[in-house]
């Protein structure tokens, strides 16, 4: 009976009573509980010492109190910087590197940094840790805990802690630079554009410039031959010009001394006849004369120098009866040339020739600062408003024959040439039937400054 007792107790398992389970429980919990509770304090960096497991068996690694000032140091970094064990286990972790990671800083130690490497060169990291016995730096990209990727760059260097092998890690936020890079690469490609259509714009310019170059050579090449035609044209208009004039003016004067010869000899109506062609063979010699100072004028740069006006005015008053024309005053010399005659006595002329037969004729002169200002006024009928101004153009004064109004025009040419000017009023101001006061302005010799 024995025997079988003790077989039967050999065999059968012994079940624990009821308190020593609970005392097992307890023992287990509290393990469990203080575990807890020492990585919880590493995590939070509140202790000063920590426990490696090696093949060797488990070595508690110290931080001395000499260490502190280091370690103060490290938290105060801007970088980022950790404590890495050669299975990546982040042992410790300061507070810059928890930001780059976007988390709490006591949930980053404890976790692996393979995690936080992004997948495309986590096998790199990895090679970076067992390559180089002197550690490695180089650009590397963190994976933060919200998704987001951090540029960095990352220093990894291997250290040996009472023979154990951990890393130290840094990591150098590039964040803002790389934004800094991006926005200089977008303002290059911006630039690039910019001057690749402002370079496209120049080379069209630069076309449309080689075209109107062209075109414009062209034209200059046309312009030269027409000067030169054109030039031809006048030399041989001036040639006719020069035959007609002297032809034409022996002619006249032929036909002016038969004439005066027949006026000698004839009377009644015959006499009537020859004194008409007479005179209209003095108009022709006036009018080819006209032409030919008008010529002159434009022919090269004016010769000024002074004339004493005085005394012209005084000859040609002379040309005429005495009583016709009053004359008050005196003037002062200008400069003109040999051709002020020509304004003074067309003026005149015109004045006795339009005035009607008892029309009589005043001459004025005035200061005018560095001018002389004449006027030859007339009784006669006037001139309308209308025709003040179109009155000193060639050939626009249509209610007179061939020739005239090219006194007026040769007066405007020749004083426009001293840099003087002429115009027509009235005589008495708002009553144009009352006669014409043609009015010109000469320059003072002594106002012109050698």
């Amino acid at each position: 009976m024995q025997g079988q007792d003790q077989q039967s107790d050999t065999s059968t398992p012994r079940v624990p009573r009821e308190k020593e389970l609970l005392r097992v429980l307890e023992e287990l919990y509290g393990g469990f509980s203080e575990a807890e509770e020492t990585l919880s304090a590493i995590r939070q960096g509140e202790v000063d010492a920590f426990v490696v497991s090696t093949t060797d068996g488990e070595k508690i690694y110290t931080l001395n109190t000499a260490e502190h000032p280091y370690r103060v140091l490290i938290e105060q970094m801007r970088e980022g910087a950790a404590l890495v064990s050669a299975d990546g286990t982040i042992l410790y972790s300061n507070a810059s590197f928890a930001r780059l990671l976007h988390m709490p800083l006591g949930k980053v130690m404890g976790e692996s940094i393979h995690t936080f490497i992004v997948s495309p060169e986590t096998a790199e990291f990895r090679r970076r840790m067992k390559a180089n016995p002197s550690g490695t730096a180089a650009e590397s990209t963190l994976q933060a805990q919200d998704g987001r990727r951090v540029p960095v760059y990352l220093s990894l260097k291997p250290l040996s802690l009472d023979g154990v092998q951990v890393f130290s890690l840094v990591a150098l936020d590039l964040t803002e630079r790389k934004q800094a890079e991006e926005a200089m690469r977008n303002a290059y490609d911006e630039l690039d554009d910019r001057v690749k259509a402002r370079t496209a714009e120049l080379a069209q310019s630069n076309a449309r410039l080689v075209a109107a170059n062209r075109d414009l050579q062209t034209l200059t090449e046309d312009l030269i031959r027409q000067s030169r035609n054109l030039k031809e044209a006048q030399n041989e208009a001036n040639l006719y010009l020069d035959i007609l004039t002297h032809d034409i003016g022996n002619t006249e004067n032929v036909a002016n001394l038969y004439a005066d010869l027949l006026l000698g000899t004839l009377s009644g109506e015959g006499r009537t006849y020859v004194e008409k062609l007479k005179r209209s063979i003095d108009k022709s010699i006036e009018i080819l004369g006209t032409v030919s100072k008008i010529r002159r004028i434009h022919a090269g740069t004016p010769e000024l120098k002074p004339v004493d006006l005085d005394a012209a005015i005084r000859e040609e008053i002379g040309h005429y009866p005495e009583g016709i024309i009053r004359y008050t005053g005196s003037a002062p010399p200008v400069r003109v040339d040999d051709l002020l005659p020509e304004v003074v006595g067309n003026l005149i002329g015109n004045a006795v020739k339009h005035g009607g037969p008892d029309v009589a004729v005043t001459i004025r002169t005035e200061d005018a600062g560095e001018f002389v200002r004449i006027s030859v006024e007339d009784t006669g009928p006037g001139v309308p408003d209308d025709q003040k101004e179109e009155i000193f153009h060639r050939y626009e004064q249509q209610k007179r024959g061939v020739g005239e109004g090219l006194g007026l025009y040769l007066v405007q040419v020749l004083i426009e040439r001293y840099g003087g000017r002429v115009w027509v009023e009235d005589r008495v101001p708002g009553h144009p039937e009352r006669g014409a006061a043609f009015v010109f302005t000469l320059k003072k010799a002594s106002a012109v400054h050698e």
